[in-house]
């Protein structure tokens, strides 16, 4: 009773709150004075837990940990366990829907806390409590292949490649055993020891050169010989005492692992941390601005938001003193868009786009067009959506950035879908983006590329097709461990409808909690909602009435 309090977003109100708990009771709200007044006792709170709404009115010296969790307060040591562990209650439908989604949401933000208390600890080289932390991660998720990778680094870094090693094994066989495959090169590859600096010291001006050159192979489409160099040119500048270099170094390094190799976000992730600390000690304020943003995008991506937020407010609050905030405003709207925030994130792509002007930044500015079509789309705008991304189209055009073609393309035939185009015609102008994005290998774009094919088939009846690159779209969106959460979620979606427009009612069921699971655990708060009304359809049903709590 008191976490159904504490945790509602509005005040809550008795008849309702007795409903939940005590459907079978012959007097509910009898049932519910009585277990108030038993907690107003045990916490020495006469003045607490009154009214109609029930209001809190704690005493000011109460802590609460899973308020504490959610506000970035909770202690590494503290992060463990379920909500409510070992608690079933015998309760409505209603309430065992809102405990679902509770504990799928502390759950996130429990992993999200421990990821970057050792990514934090990392960076301070504070390998111990890192190793600690990543332990606590790994065993919480035994089949998050990033957490087992983070434990990795530490161990390495740590110095203890025997260990790291013995995990990587371990981990391999157990992968293989309960999941049938084995997990992706990126988990060997954080085996890789620091390189060796050369024998004598290296100028700066050398440095800088071996800087270009990582950068201009990773650009060049070979990245294992950039991250060579760049990786040389960390250790290198280390031992000449170059901290401004070796910043710049981990950051190109560090962008280069998150955005040019596939399934290596949290290697990335993990240099980005120690590129920002190097560059706070050297005063490079630029590159601490950069490493945040950069920060803030692998976690926007894979729907850790409070994170995500708190690196790029930080990383603003640099940048703006030294111009380069453009980049940072366009992810904090990709991250408030899939947040379910609308408002506030069409404030931010506003804000990105005049940065982007005045940085000259084409970049930032087509990038921020696609995300406003995307959130736009979210929020069932379409045409609103369809100018932004009209707009994106012709930028791209203009400046030949193939790379970022087909998440656009898609977005724009999912707009026209819903303003009542036909999807014969809506669907040819997707199977050249479709061939691109398999040409790029880029599996986010396959994804949403494939995803909308799929919302043309659904449009004109083909629903065993549609089906079929749902899931084409599925597998694409899930290939990499570097997964763009809020689209998947969009997909599971679009697969829960499917199952329900053909008549699959367990399908349909059975998918609807998976995704109510993965929403709130990534804080897709729009689509939860919509999840949730799915398990019960009827107005003021127990699905709805939970997430309306939440």
């Amino acid at each position: 009773m008191l976490a159904r309090v504490l945790l509602s977003r509005r005040p809550v109100e008795r008849r309702s709150l007795a409903a939940d708990l005590f459907p079978d009771a012959q007097d509910p709200l009898a049932a519910l004075r009585w277990c108030l007044a038993s907690l107003r006792r045990a916490l020495d709170a006469p003045q607490a837990l009154t009214g109609d709404p029930i209001e809190l009115n704690l005493p000011v010296t109460t802590t609460v940990d899973v308020l504490l969790l959610g506000s970035g307060k909770l202690g590494d040591v503290e992060c463990n366990g379920e909500f409510l562990e070992g608690i079933e209650p015998r309760s409505s439908a209603q309430f065992s829907t809102w405990l679902l989604i509770e504990r799928a949401r502390i759950a996130g933000l429990m992993d999200e806390r421990l990821r970057q208390f050792a990514l934090d600890a990392l960076a301070a080289r504070d390998f111990e409590r890192a190793i600690r932390c990543a332990q606590e991660a790994s065993a919480r998720n035994s089949y998050d292949e990033g957490a087992q990778i983070l434990l990795v680094r530490s161990l390495v870094e740590a110095g203890k490649p025997g260990l790291a090693s013995a995990h990587v094994e371990e981990t391999e066989r157990r992968f293989l055993a309960e999941l049938g495959e084995r997990p992706s090169s990126a988990l060997r590859a954080a085996l890789a020891p620091p390189p060796r600096s050369s024998a004598t010291s290296a100028s700066a001006a050398s440095l800088r050169s071996l800087i270009e050159a990582g950068r201009v192979a990773v650009d060049a489409g070979v990245p294992d010989s950039g991250l060579e160099l760049l990786r040389r040119a960390v250790s290198d500048a280390d031992h000449a005492g170059e901290q401004h270099l070796k910043a710049e170094a981990l950051l190109e390094l560090g962008y280069a692992l998150v955005h040019s190799v596939r399934g290596h976000d949290d290697e990335g992730a993990c240099t980005l941390g120690e590129a920002l600390e190097v560059a706070r000690r050297s005063g490079s304020g630029s590159i601490a601005a950069r490493a945040l943003c950069e920060l803030g995008y692998v976690d926007a991506l894979a729907g850790r938001r409070p994170s995500a937020a708190l690196h790029l407010k930080a990383g603003l609050e640099i940048g703006t003193t030294v111009g380069r905030v453009a980049k940072i405003h366009g992810v904090t709207a990709l991250n408030l868009f899939d947040w379910g925030r609308l408002d506030e994130g069409l404030a931010a792509y506003g804000l990105s786009l005049s940065a982007a002007v005045e940085e000259q930044d084409w970049r930032a500015e087509i990038w921020s067009h696609g995300v406003a079509g995307w959130g736009l789309i979210t929020a069932n705008r379409p045409h609103d959506a369809l100018q932004c991304l009209d707009r994106c189209l012709m930028l791209l055009d203009r400046s030949n950035w193939i790379a970022f073609r087909p998440f656009p393309v898609a977005l724009r035939a999912e707009a026209r879908l819903r303003l009542g185009e036909s999807p014969q015609v809506v669907v040819t102008e997707l199977e050249q983006a479709f061939a691109l994005s398999c040409h790029l290998r880029d599996p986010c774009w396959e994804g949403a590329v494939a995803r909308a094919i799929g919302l043309c088939a659904m449009a004109s009846d083909k629903l065993a097709l549609a089906a079929e690159w749902m899931a084409s779209a599925h597998k694409s969106c899930t290939r990499e461990t570097d997964i763009f959460v809020a689209l998947l979620v969009q997909i599971q979606m679009d697969r829960v409808e499917l199952y329900r427009r053909m008549g699959q009612t367990e399908q349909a069921e059975w998918a609807t909690r998976e995704v109510l699971a993965l929403a709130a655990r990534t804080h897709a708060d729009h689509q939860l909602l919509r999840a949730a009304g799915w398990l019960k359809p009827a107005a003021g049903s127990p699905g709805v009435t939970a997430a309306t709590s939440f």
